[in-house]
């Protein structure tokens, strides 16, 4: 037990140093003039374009990778009028909302009046139930 945290200390150590170590190179290259970068002896890099270039491309990636992922959970989600959101005699369901503190309650459909009250309730009306915790 104790190796493996040892293991895991090291490996996050050298992480974050390699990490800083290619920010500061990244930094030198992306700033610094090309006679300066000569002068060090570093003379084959690539073009400083590349220094704007890859962190856009790279935002960009992660913008479409986010918008794709809620995307495909929405198109793989089924309709509210769909056959498979009909409920069986086996569909365990519960008007719990919460469970007690610390526990991992059971998988179970929440009752949709439950949701209902909570998602679409005024709480200013008067007639708002907080909801049940077990």
């Amino acid at each position: 037990m104790a190796a493996e945290r040892l293991l895991t200390e090291v490996y996050s150590f050298v992480s974050i140093v390699a990490s800083i170590l290619a920010a500061v190179a990244w930094l030198v290259w992306a700033y610094a003039p090309d006679e300066v970068l000569a002068a060090l002896g570093v003379t084959y890099y690539p073009d400083k374009w590349w220094a704007i270039a890859l962190p856009t491309y790279l935002v960009a990636t992660l913008f479409f990778v986010g918008y794709t992922y809620v995307a495909l959970n929405m198109m793989a989600g089924s309709p509210l009028d769909s056959a498979d959101m009909i409920r069986d005699p086996s569909t365990e369901v519960t008007s719990v909302l919460f469970g007690a503190a610390g526990e991992i309650p059971d998988i179970k459909d929440i009752d949709l009046g439950v949701i209902n009250r909570v998602l679409f309730s005024d709480p200013g009306a008067g007639g708002a139930r907080t909801p049940t915790r077990a």
